[in-house]
């Protein structure tokens, strides 16, 4: 796990859910490795307070993605050959 711009502090485990404490730092990053027990995991990121600032569920992924092209889109091949939809 990359941190940005927060310090981990703590990191608790409660089943498959990860608790991540963290608190904000002016600049930089921090690698912290979780040695997994679950196939499918809860990280969640909250301040010392328990305010929950961040969640990611790996068994409920966001709908934001998607592997669909939208009609007139125009994609670049790495030779910069342009193929439209």
């Amino acid at each position: 796990m990359l941190s940005l711009l927060h310090r981990v502090k703590d990191v608790r485990r409660d089943a498959n859910t990860y608790t991540v404490i963290v608190e904000p730092a002016g600049k930089g990053f921090q690698f912290v490795f979780i040695r997994r027990l679950n196939p499918s995991a809860v990280l969640r990121f909250v301040t010392p307070a328990g305010l929950e600032l961040e969640r990611w569920d790996e068994s409920a992924p966001p709908k934001q993605f998607s592997n669909t092209v939208p009609p007139g889109a125009r994609i670049r091949l790495p030779n910069g050959q342009i193929i439209r939809q």
